[in-house]
C-alpha cells in the first residue's frame, strides 16, 4: 500500500490574484510564486496589516516592490472586499492512496478498486496506526471477501497485543482465522438483546453458538465444506 500527500490546488487563489492585480503591472511570475507558495488567509492578513515584509520571498523571486504594487492597487481601487473573500479560500492537502492487489506488480489507486476492493483498503489503513480502540460494525457487508484472509486477519493477527479491535460481525474469517480472544454471542428481540455467552472458541457452549451465528449451523457448515472442499483438498 502507498499513501502520499500533495498540496492542495492552487488555482483558486491564482485566479482571484489574477483579480485584484489588473493595471499593478505585477509580473505574472511573481503571482504564481504568491500562489504557489503563500496561504491565501496569510496573504490577506499580511495586507490589512500592511505587514508586506511577511509574505516577500526572495528565493522564488517574490520581491518588496512587486508586494508593495499589490497592496497600492488594492488600496487605489478599495479592493478590500475581494481580499476579504481571498482569505476564505481553501487549499487542503489532496490525500492519495495506492493499493497492490495479489498478482499485480504495481499499484492501483484506491479510487479505480471495485467497492468492496476499496472499503477493505481503507479498514487496513484504518487498523494501522493510533492506540485507541476501534470499533467495526457488520464490515462483512462491504469487504471484499477474497481479501479478508490475505489484508485484514493478517494485519489483525501482527496487531495483536497493540489495540483493542471490537467487530459486530457475522464472518468467521474474521473471528475464527483472526483468532479472536474474546467472543461475544447475541440474542436479541425487536426491542431488547442479551449476552448468550462469552469466551473463547475453546468453549464448547461457545463454540456451538459460533457455529451457528458464522456458518448457520452444523448443517449448512457440512454442506459447504462437502462442496466446496475439492478446492482445497490436495488431489
Amino acid at each position: 500500500m502507498g499513501v502520499a500527500i500533495h498540496p492542495g490546488r492552487k488555482s483558486e487563489f491564482r485566479q482571484a490574484l489574477d483579480q485584484i492585480k489588473v493595471g499593478s503591472r505585477v509580473r505574472e511570475e511573481v503571482l504564481t510564486q504568491l500562489a504557489l507558495n503563500t496561504h491565501p488567509a496569510k496573504f490577506a492578513r499580511s495586507m490589512w496589516s500592511e505587514s508586506l515584509n511577511d509574505i516577500v520571498d526572495a528565493d522564488n523571486g517574490v520581491d518588496l516592490a512587486s508586494v508593495a504594487k499589490l497592496f497600492a492597487n488594492i488600496d487605489d481601487k478599495d479592493l478590500w472586499e475581494e481580499l476579504f473573500e481571498i482569505q476564505g479560500i481553501d487549499r487542503p492537502d489532496v490525500l492519495t492512496i495506492k493499493f497492490k492487489k495479489p498478482g499485480d506488480h504495481s499499484y492501483t489507486a484506491i479510487e479505480e478498486l471495485a467497492h468492496g476492493q476499496r472499503c477493505t483498503a481503507i479498514l487496513v489503513i484504518l487498523l494501522a496506526d493510533g492506540n485507541t480502540p476501534v470499533l467495526v460494525d457488520q464490515p462483512e457487508d462491504a469487504l471484499h471477501a477474497p481479501w479478508i484472509e490475505d489484508y485484514l486477519v493478517d494485519r489483525l493477527r501482527s496487531l495483536r497485543g497493540t489495540r483493542q479491535y471490537l467487530f459486530a460481525t457475522r464472518s468467521p474469517g474474521i473471528v475464527v482465522s483472526g483468532d479472536a480472544e474474546q467472543i461475544v454471542t447475541m440474542k436479541a428481540t425487536a426491542g431488547h438483546g442479551e449476552v448468550e455467552a462469552a469466551g473463547s472458541l475453546e468453549r464448547h457452549e461457545l463454540n456451538k453458538l459460533a457455529l451457528d451465528h458464522l456458518e448457520g449451523g452444523p448443517i449448512p457448515f457440512k454442506r459447504r465444506t462437502s462442496k466446496l472442499g475439492v478446492s482445497v483438498t490436495p488431489s
